[in-house]
C-alpha cells in the first residue's frame, strides 16, 4: 500500500471534505439560488505555512470542482443548485489572529460554515466561540488533537474531519506489530548454534597459534 503524506491528505481530501460536508446543513443566509460561502482559516504564514497553503489550495480546488460539474445534493452546480463562494483567511499560525478572523468571516462576511485550521490550540479557540455564539457549522479539516471532538470542547456545531491522533495509534501499533516484524524480530533474536557460540566466546587462552607443531617440540634432552 503507497504511503500518503498528511500534506497530500490536506490537500487532495480535506477541502472536498469540507465542501461537500456543506450539503447536509440548511445555510442561515443562503435562500434560493443565492451562494453559499465558506470561510477558510488557513495557516498561510508561520511556523505552519507549509501545510496550511497546501490546504487551502485544496479547499479552492474543491470548491470550484464542484462548481464546475453537476454538484452535490441535486441537480445543477454547488450544492443543491447553490454556488459555492469561499473566502480564505491567513491565521498567520497564532491563537489570537485565528479567533480574530473567525469572528471577522462570521459577523462581517457573513459566512454560512466554517473550515480549514491546521493548528489544535486556533480550532480549541474557534470552536468554542463557535459553540457558544456563532452557532454555525465548523468542520476542522486539519487538527489531530482529540480534543477537538471529545468533551468539555466538542459540540453540536463542531466537527473533526480527519482522524486524530487518538485513533491512529492503533493503527500504527498494529503495524509495528505485524507478523512480518515479529518474524523478523524471532529470528533475529534466536539463539545461535554450540559451533558459533564456540568461535566467538572469549577466552583467557593464548589465541596464537605456532605457525609449526616442531618449532614448540621439547628437545628429548632437554630435561637431562
Amino acid at each position: 500500500m503507497s504511503h500518503v503524506s498528511r500534506r497530500h491528505l490536506l490537500k487532495t481530501g480535506a477541502g472536498a471534505a469540507a465542501a461537500l460536508a456543506v450539503g447536509p446543513f440548511v445555510p442561515r443566509h443562503a435562500r434560493g439560488a443565492e451562494e453559499i460561502t465558506i470561510g477558510a482559516l488557513c495557516e498561510l504564514s508561520g511556523p505552519a505555512s507549509t501545510i496550511g497553503s497546501q490546504q487551502a489550495l485544496g479547499i479552492q480546488f474543491a470548491v470550484d470542482e464542484i462548481n464546475k460539474s453537476g454538484g452535490v445534493v441535486g441537480k445543477g452546480p454547488g450544492v443543491g443548485g447553490r454556488p459555492l463562494k469561499v473566502i480564505i483567511e491567513d491565521t498567520e499560525s497564532k491563537v489570537a489572529t485565528g479567533l480574530a478572523k473567525a469572528k471577522k468571516l462570521i459577523e462581517r462576511d457573513r459566512v454560512d460554515v466554517l473550515t480549514g485550521v491546521i493548528f489544535s490550540a486556533i480550532s480549541l479557540s474557534v470552536q468554542e466561540y463557535v459553540n457558544r455564539d456563532a452557532k454555525i457549522p465548523f468542520l476542522n479539516a486539519g487538527s489531530g488533537n482529540p480534543a477537538i471532538s471529545e468533551p468539555p470542547a466538542c459540540g453540536k456545531y463542531t466537527f473533526q474531519v480527519l482522524p486524530n491522533s487518538r485513533q491512529l495509534a492503533p493503527t500504527t501499533t498494529a503495524g509495528a506489530s505485524s507478523p512480518r516484524s515479529s518474524r523478523r524480530t524471532r529470528s533475529s533474536s534466536a539463539p545461535r548454534s554450540r559451533s558459533s557460540a564456540r568461535s566467538t566466546r572469549p577466552s583467557g587462552r593464548r589465541t596464537t597459534r605456532p605457525t609449526s607443531r616442531r618449532r614448540w617440540r621439547r628437545s628429548p634432552t632437554c630435561c637431562a
